[in-house]
């Protein structure tokens, strides 16, 4: 505040002792001393109009403010809008449908905003752009073929045009119409969609008993195959037993085929070869009139080793007709060496004709060995073909004829096996026969040649005859000896000899019957070319029953897969069958209930009638604010009357406050009763005029004491602390949606305590927390007072006549 300007006319002039103040007398003392000059502001009329007209104006300020915020909601109808309807409508399952008409139907029996038609959108945006409407709605052309569809991907768009800078309020309640005119909008589309659920739901019922049917069917036939499959994989499996055994088979036939075909082959060389060597053995045996000579011979030989011996016998037995005998003796002896010669000149060629015919029978031996071995394999071949024969894949014709054919070449290779072992057996006993008479040829040549030495000793003995025959006798008796072994020899020779003429002769003959037994040439090539096709055919059935056997393993893994894909397949029917119900339940009920299955039940605890009653604890805290602040400019909070310069400091602020306490309760008491007037309810009546009072004295004490402290300032700062507190109070908003610096104010400032203290009173808010508000307003006062007390310095003086209201003097 400014200091007051002393003039000439209006300087006080320093008092004599005869005007000075009395001297102190006390608290009371003070009090009277200064009651007189305040008293003396209310002489003035200014001063009532002026207090008249503060004392109103906390109640005008809680009125307009609550006024124009009371229930803005309940007024939408007055708030200009634009609407624009561009819907064409939809025909949907042959029914039609226009959303954009219903709609305008709709607000027109209950508009929730005042809707101006406009003919475009952009119309529509600049009028809202213009500032003649605050929002705009807007129905497009497919808004109803859009929402009836109810697909995700397009759905019917109803466009908002606000201006936040307008009216933020303005474009929230645009969005909050919007959001309504949607929901009630979806809600009519489920009613529909509800219906039409309905009506399919028959049809979805019947579907569900085809579609059990149709499953029991399946399940059946699924059944069915999967006992099919496991027979079929049963068979499979045997099937591809037996071929694996087909394929061994035939490989095994295959081999025993191509073994035929080399043991035909050697058996058809062997044959030749054999036919050929019997054809030559038996041109070369010799016969009946060859061996004739020889028996003769043997024979002879015989005969005459025995009258050789009986000879010698003789001339042992007597020597004295040994002179006699010698003329016979010569003759004996030249016919004896005539006949050893001739002996000894056949025996070589008979020696060398057995060693041969010995050597042919041996060979014929061992031929007729390999033929009855080949007749004997041959014969288990054809065998075994005849058998095997089924396995082939041929048909009963050729079957047949594989079998005779097979039969026939069996019996004629039973047969050569059988005349090929008696051929052997005739070879060996041939070839045996021959060695004893080769043994007796080389014994009757040994024989012969002593025989043919002991001639030419006898020739020559007989020339010494006479003059040795003191020897005759040991050499008599030596000779009878050789005689008696030549004799032996001869007839053993001779046995010998006609055995082996017979063996000849049968084996002449058995080469003959054994060369007509034998398989014409012709009949072997066919043989062997059979033979050779057989084994190529064979090996083409092992290939192919390869393929059989692969082909029906192949069946086999593909019968499994198949019979435990059909068990699967029987499995999953079964449970698809199983899934699907009996009997299908309606659909239960309604769209109502359906689009809003979750319901928010609310409870309230402090409840609220409406949103100026929300704001009455905020408005009526500040209006008693700004009514302490408006008591600076009718009281003179600093001016003191020259006669009280004496009083104390706490009468000059008791008395300072006094007053303006009577003012400030009377406005709480104003502001209190408008808000009843209003309409706004009170739980705690006693507890509000109790709250109101107590918060105006602790803001007028508070702005005292600002005025004592700083002086003029004090008011400045009074009012900025009222927009402080605007913010930091958190009577609009919660004050956890502000700053940090606003939340760290709200703890300390009084007129949140004086909010929330009046929440409860109005509302039953902050429960049990009443007296904790209360107490830091006392706080807050006490703290004021002390303040007030200690503020000396700011006092300004001024003489009795001249102490008016700051109103008149501009002074504080």
């Amino acid at each position: 505040m400014t200091q007051p300007v002393q003039t000439p006319s209006t300087q006080p002039t320093p008092p004599d002792q005869s005007t000075r103040p009395p001297a102190r007398t006390g608290l009371l003392g003070d009090l009277r001393t200064l009651t007189p000059a305040e008293r003396g502001l209310w002489r003035m009329p200014l001063m009532w109009a002026a207090a008249l007209a503060i004392l109103f104006i906390p109640l005008i300020y809680v009125a307009v403010y609550l006024g124009s915020v009371w229930d803005p909601y309940g007024k939408l109808s007055a708030l200009p809008v634009a609407l624009v309807n561009l819907d064409d409508g939809t025909v949907y399952r042959g029914k039609s449908y226009n959303l954009g008409a219903d709609l305008l139907q709709t607000f027109h029996e209950d508009p929730p905003a005042k809707f101006v038609r406009y003919p475009s959108e952009a119309a529509a945006q600049n009028a809202v752009r213009r500032g003649e409407v605050y929002f705009a709605l807007t129905l497009p052309a497919d808004f109803s073929r859009k929402a009836i569809a109810g697909s995700s991907s397009e759905r019917g768009l109803l466009r908002l045009y606000s201006a936040e800078g307008t009216s933020y309020f303005a474009s929230r309640v645009g969005s909050s119409i919007a959001t309504a005119i949607a929901s009630t909008l979806n809600e009519r589309l489920g009613t529909n969609r509800w219906d039409t659920v309905q009506a399919s739901l028959a049809q979805v019922q019947q579907g569900f008993a085809d579609l059990r049917a149709g499953a029991a069917k399946l399940k059946d036939g699924a059944a069915t195959l999967a006992t099919g499959t496991g027979r079929l994989r049963t068979g499979a499996e045997t099937l591809a037993s037996g071929a694996a055994k087909a394929s061994s088979g035939s490989l095994q036939l295959s081999q025993g085929a191509q073994n035929l075909s080399g043991g035909v082959g050697r058996l058809t060389a062997g044959v030749t070869r054999l036919s050929g060597g019997i054809r030559q053995l038996s041109a070369r045996a010799p016969g009946q009139a060859q061996l004739q000579p020889l028996l003769t011979g043997a024979a002879s030989l015989r005969q005459g080793s025995a009258d050789l011996y009986g000879g010698l016998g003789k001339l042992s037995a007597g020597a004295d007709s040994l002179a006699g005998g010698a003329k016979t003796l010569n003759t004996g002896v030249a016919q004896a060496d005539a006949g050893a010669g001739a002996l000894a000149a056949q025996l070589p060629a008979l020696a060398t004709g057995l060693t041969q015919l010995q050597g042919g029978a041996q060979n014929l031996s061992k031929e007729a060995a390999d033929l009855n071995s080949g007749a004997t394999r041959l014969g288990a071949g054809i065998g075994q073909l005849g058998s095997q024969g089924a396995g082939l894949g041929l048909n009963p014709t050729q079957l047949s004829s594989l079998q005779g054919g097979a039969g026939n070449l069996k019996a004629g290779a039973d047969a050569l096996a059988k005349g090929s072992a008696q051929l052997q057996g005739g070879a060996g006993t041939l070839a045996q026969g021959l060695g004893t008479a080769q043994a007796g040829a080389q014994k009757a040549a040994a024989g012969t040649a002593q025989l043919g030495s002991g001639t030419a000793q006898l020739r020559a003995g007989a020339a010494r005859l006479q003059s040795g025959a003191a020897s005759l006798a040991q050499n008599t008796a030596q000779a009878q000896a050789g005689a008696g072994k030549l004799s032996q020899g001869a007839s053993s020779l001779e046995n010998g000899l006609k055995t082996l003429v017979a063996g000849t002769l049968k084996v002449k003959s058995a080469l003959g019957t054994i060369d007509q037994s034998l398989p014409a040439q012709s009949d072997l090539k066919t043989l062997a070319g059979g033979a050779s096709t057989l084994a190529s055919s064979s090996g083409t059935l092992a290939t192919g029953v390869q393929g059989v056997s692969s082909g029906a393993a192949s069946l086999a893994r593909g019968a499994a897969d198949a019979d435990a894909g059909a068990r699967k397949l029987r499995d999953g029917l079964n449970t698809f069958y199983s899934k699907i119900p009996a009997r299908t339940e309606t659909l239960g009920g309604d769209p109502a209930g359906l689009s809003a299955s979750v319901q928010v039940v609310t409870e309230h605890t402090a409840s609220v009638a409406n949103n100026g009653a929300a704001f009455a604890p905020y408005f009526m805290v500040l209006s008693l604010w700004v009514g302490c602040t408006l008591t600076t400019f009718i009281f003179p909070y600093l001016l003191i009357a020259e006669s009280g310069r004496r009083t104390g400091q706490l009468a000059r602020v008791l008395r300072k406050f006094a007053v303006p306490a009577v003012y400030v309760v009377a406005q709480a008491l104003l502001v209190v009763l408008g808000v009843h007037l209003l309409g706004v309810k009170f739980l705690h009546s006693g507890l509000l005029i109790f709250t109101a009072v107590a918060a105006s004295l602790t803001f007028m004490l508070l702005v005292l004491a600002l005025n004592l402290l700083l002086g003029a300032a004090g008011r400045l700062l009074a009012l900025v602390l009222l927009v402080i507190q605007l913010a930091a109070s958190g009577g609009s908003y919660p004050v956890e949606l502000s700053s940090g610096f606003f939340q760290w104010l709200h703890t300390y400032i009084p007129v949140t305590d004086a909010i929330n203290a009046m929440r409860y009173a109005l509302f039953g808010s902050y429960e049990g927390q009443y007296g904790v508000f209360m107490l830091r307003m006392f706080a807050v006062a006490l703290v004021s007072l002390a303040v007030a007390l200690l503020s000396r310095r700011k006092w300004q003086y001024i003489a009795d006549e001249r102490f008016r209201s700051p109103l008149v003097l501009d002074v504080g």
